[in-house]
């Protein structure tokens, strides 16, 4: 995996450009990025933003954001950052990395004394240095976009394995007149939307919106959702065949 240290291009305008380097990694403690710069002309305490972003890949039309911090500028005008993704690995691919001035942002003083200096209206956003880091090589990104679409397939299909529990579930209702009590239907199908919602943003990217916690997530959401299966009981529905048609109404509306 490349650092990707180089100095950055200049932003147009040399008064508003701020040359800077960075390094983007992983360590053993999870992902690191590290930048150190110069921005000359603007007073100490100017708030610095910072955003990383990786480039998108199909079928994921946009960039995905991976992160957005802030930095001050100093007295001798420089500015320093660490930003460590604790326990979480970057992903192979290529990410840009930008330095902007967000007036609106800034505290009041220094937001007015920018604006008289440069001329520039209350909610600017000037960009002040660019770079493009690359992670791994075309062989690597090619590797990991496989083993992520491999191991989505393999979520995707245990999720199928949720919904015919439920058709089960609806089977037995059917046929026994059974429910289970309001409580856990509610949170049930509570759960079992969190997990549809996130096997749709699963479906939808190829992970890359979330280059770090969207198989956890979907994890987690996929496991609230068998454990609500398994706490299910069923209580005599002699008098509750009202409640068993209520909760296939909405059984079969969490289906896809």
């Amino acid at each position: 995996q490349s650092p990707g240290t180089q100095p950055s291009p200049l932003a147009p305008g040399a008064l508003l450009a701020a040359p800077f380097k960075a390094s983007l990694k992983n360590t053993p403690q999870g992902g690191l990025l590290e930048l150190e710069g110069r921005a000359q002309g603007y007073p100490a305490g100017t708030k610095l933003h910072v955003s990383l972003v990786i480039a998108p890949r199909a079928p994921q039309p946009e960039p995905a954001e991976v992160a957005f911090f802030m930095t001050l500028l100093t007295q001798e005008q420089e500015f320093k950052a660490s930003k460590t993704f604790a326990k979480r690995t970057l992903i192979p691919g290529s990410y840009t990395l930008r330095v902007e001035l967000l007036l609106a942002g800034q505290r009041r003083a220094i937001g007015d004394a920018i604006r008289r200096e440069y001329g520039l209206p209350r909610d600017a956003r000037v960009l002040l240095g660019k770079l493009v880091i690359q992670i791994g090589t075309p062989a690597e990104v090619a590797a990991h976009d496989k083993a992520w679409n491999l191991e989505l397939r393999q979520r995707l299909a245990q999720y199928q394995g949720i919904q015919q529990r439920l058709i089960a579930l609806e089977a037995e209702v059917r046929r026994s007149g059974l429910a289970p009590s309001p409580e856990v239907m509610k949170g049930f199908l509570q759960r079992f939307r969190e997990a549809r919602l996130q096997q749709d943003d699963v479906v939808s990217l190829p992970g890359h919106k979330g280059p770090y916690t969207t198989l956890t997530q979907v994890r987690d959401a996929q496991a609230a959702a068998i454990k609500e299966l398994r706490q299910i009981k069923f209580t005599p529905a002699q008098a509750h065949r009202q409640r068993a048609a209520a909760f296939l109404q909405q059984a079969q509306k969490a289906l896809p």
